[in-house]
């Protein structure tokens, strides 16, 4: 034993670290290339924008002592053969962390130390929806989608925000890390748990609440009415506000406090004090309480859980009729009858309440496959104003009537979408029936934007930002309406093959529902992301950007929802470039990194969700900028002959028996669809320029199908609209244009 040891080679000394690094007892990662950056600092001091010692120490020493490092965002995929496993590679993912030594004894304001990781190391392509962009080119101009019957994703994409949740949540375990040592250093759950002014300070107390009423009582759409004898609302709403201004020892005492009374709320709920229960539970649903670590949030943070019993404490006390009770005592009032205005008054409060509670139920519930345990009718949505009475007045009532015509269009824009996502295609005879359907849903939510959009005039700036704000939200409910086909189009292309267009005949709204809603899917993610990126950059009335106050306070789910178009528009255009080897010209990749950056900007601690969304975004942008590493090598721009009779070899790939019909049938689907160009499913003309409606050309109908075609030179330039079939599969819908065509012309 004694030989063998002598005979293992010692492991070679790395470089030193730096003296700030040493102080802290962290991680020091030379990562910079030492003959071509000018100013040299290690990860940790170049993150956290502190001085390095390495920028005056001897590159040559620093040379030989340095370890070869590995690329962690480097990764090679062929696109063209995917198969189902775990989402991340953990060789491709560097983990490293530090902890900035805390004084116990400072209670003042204090910046939170932030961990270290690799910037935006490059997501897995197996963590995009195979839905959307596993779809195959069998044939030239034949598509198809080359998962199995059932969802081959290693998430469920069928509820697409519990699919991100989890995304970002592995995401996040991948990027950071904490030692063993650090993990010790942490504060262990106090056995005795303190109430607020234990704390804090009352000076402390008051800034605390001064920054929830200005920054996150906006968000909730209610108005926090306080008791001193029930000092739970309080202590919820500075722990809220605590999430990126207090130090992070005084902060965890906040949130063991704030655990120990909700779960008391929850186990014995006060009757007498059920209107501030409920909206502490909507608070802390709304804005989770951020731990000092990257762990994983313990049990009694279960949103589902929370919100259950709210709506169970508002049913008890009847809560859920406050909406049809304001809406009658407005009704007496303007016929002249006698009101209490206290009356009045309070069934207000309680109205908003409700509103609230549903809709940040129905938040929760939406793309998860839960369904909400409240319920909201057409009576609650009109209890309040859909348009203001004065658009002049409008700024002067910033706390009342603007609040409550943003909490009315966001409950009916959650009513659509849910109505939406609950629809279901069982057989194709109902096939008209749910697109008709779906197309009201997606105009009720437009109509919600519609209406949005004037009251950004006549109003002051804090209020134009919670607008703009509602419209980026109204668009993200809308991307999930529409990922909501992306499900039918991979079922209908499993279901019906080329035989079903043989045996069975379909309106052309078959044919026609597909390629409008991937074109509107590409707009309303463009939309989106010019609608965010112009809130981030906008500025108030002190000259301050927004992004360092507004969208710090936004709820949760905002960037949950960001999260979802980010994922959705990058899988949009991997199909496209998987499928022809052409990228989409537009805005989003203009926008995707200044809104990674911005986001980045923004004053708020590691396990904020904006940052989360921050790092999940940057690695989808470091994806797809490796996009060309994860292709089989192709001429850029354009496709070499291919021959027709490889359509047998790329079903067979695709687990499908090779055609056994002549090539030289020309009345055969497969034939005659090898003389489409692959744009899905548009014909081109001689200019390689696609037309939308175009008829196929008689050269192309008596063309050769048994020889070589050769495929156009494109020009992304040039390309339309018409391109952006997302959810088109040609084993269905081409086939069907082809037999239309062919039918037309006899």
């Amino acid at each position: 034993m004694a030989t063998r040891g002598k005979s293992i080679s010692r492991r070679s000394r790395a470089a030193q670290a730096c003296i700030t690094c040493r102080k802290n007892k962290a991680r020091c990662e030379l990562l910079d290339d030492l003959k071509t950056t000018e100013i040299l600092r290690c990860h940790r001091c170049k993150t956290l924008d502190l001085r390095c010692s390495h920028q005056d120490a001897d590159r040559q020493l620093l040379r030989v002592g340095r370890r070869a490092n590995i690329q962690a965002w480097e990764q090679v995929i062929d696109l063209t053969d995917v198969e189902p496993s775990l989402a991340f590679n953990s060789s491709t993912l560097e983990t490293t962390a530090t902890s900035s030594v805390r004084s116990t004894e400072s209670s003042s304001l204090a910046e939170e130390s932030v961990p270290t990781a690799v910037t935006s190391s490059a997501l897995d392509l197996k963590v995009l929806p195979q839905i959307i962009w596993n779809y195959r080119r069998v044939e030239i101009g034949q598509w198809r989608y080359c998962g199995n019957d059932t969802d081959n994703d290693h998430y469920d994409w069928s509820a697409p925000m519990t699919a991100i949740h989890q995304i970002s949540a592995q995401y996040q375990a991948q990027l950071f890390h904490r030692t063993p040592v650090e993990l010790s250093q942490r504060v262990s759950p106090q056995r005795h748990f303190e109430v607020l002014e234990d704390i804090l300070e009352q000076t402390q107390i008051e800034e605390l609440l001064r920054i929830f009423h200005e920054g996150f009582s906006p968000w909730s759409g209610f108005s926090v009415t306080f008791s001193d004898s029930f000092p739970l609302l309080k202590l919820v709403c500075c722990t809220i506000a605590s999430r990126q201004y207090l130090p992070s020892l005084v902060a965890d005492r906040l949130l063991h406090a704030t655990e120990h009374a909700i779960s008391q709320i929850i186990v014995h709920p006060p009757p007498a004090y059920a209107l501030e229960s409920i909206q502490a539970l909507i608070l802390i649903v709304s804005w989770t309480p951020l731990p000092s670590s990257n762990e994983p949030e313990q049990g009694w943070s279960d949103p589902h859980l929370l919100l259950s019993s709210a709506v169970s404490l508002a049913t008890k006390i009847r809560l859920n009729e406050a909406p049809n009770r304001y809406t009658m005592l407005k009704m007496m009032k303007e016929q002249g009858l006698d009101v209490d205005p206290l009356h009045l008054e309070n069934a207000a409060i309680s109205a908003r309440v409700w509103l609230s509670l549903t809709n940040t139920e129905s938040i929760l519930c939406i793309g998860t496959h839960r369904s909400p345990f409240s319920h909201r009718d057409r009576a609650y949505l009109q209890c309040f104003p859909r348009f203001p009475s004065d658009l002049n007045q409008l700024a002067s009532s910033a706390t009342t009537e603007a609040g409550d015509i943003r909490l009315r269009l966001f409950s009916e824009t959650l009513s659509a979408t849910e109505e939406a996502l609950s629809l279901r295609l069982n057989s194709m005879e109902e096939f008209e029936a749910y697109y008709h359907a779906l197309t009201d849903t997606l105009e009720r939510i437009d109509n919600c934007t519609r209406a949005l959009q004037p009251l950004k005039f006549g109003s002051d700036s804090t209020q134009i930002s919670f607008y703009r704000a509602q419209i980026v939200i109204s668009r993200c409910f809308r991307l999930l309406v529409i990922h909501n086909p992306a499900n039918v189009s991979r079922r209908l292309s499993i279901q019906y093959g080329p035989q079903s267009l043989r045996s069975r005949f379909y309106s052309n709204v078959h044919s026609e529902v597909f390629t409008p809603l991937g074109k509107d899917a590409l707009r309303t993610c463009e939309e989106l992301f010019i609608s965010l990126q112009e809130l981030l950059e906008s500025v108030d009335q002190d000259a301050r950007p927004v992004c360092d106050h507004f969208l710090a306070t936004a709820p949760d789910y905002f960037f949950h929802l960001i999260l979802h178009a980010g994922i959705f528009i990058t899988s949009f255009k991997f199909m496209v470039f998987n499928a022809q080897k052409i990228m989409i010209q537009g805005a989003s990749d203009l926008m995707f990194e200044r809104i990674v950056n911005n986001l980045r900007l923004l004053r708020v601690p590691r396990t904020h969700p904006a940052k989360k969304c921050a790092d999940l975004m940057g690695g989808l942008l470091e994806l797809w900028q490796s996009r060309e590493q994860l292709s089989l090598p192709r001429k850029q721009g354009t496709y070499e002959a291919v021959d027709v009779r490889q359509g047998d070899k790329g079903r067979e790939e695709c687990g499908m028996e090779g055609d056994t019909s002549s090539g030289s049938d020309s009345n055969s689907p497969y034939n005659t669809a090898a003389m489409i160009s692959p744009v899905l499913g548009y014909p081109l003309t001689s200019a390689g320029m696609s037309t939308e409606g175009l008829a196929i050309s008689q050269s192309s109908l008596n063309a050769d199908s048994t020889g070589a075609i050769s495929m156009p030179v494109f020009n992304g330039g040039n390309l339309g609209d018409e391109w952006s079939d997302i959810f088109q599969d040609a084993q269905f819908w081409q086939n069907f244009l082809i037999q239309q065509a062919i039918s037309g012309q006899q």
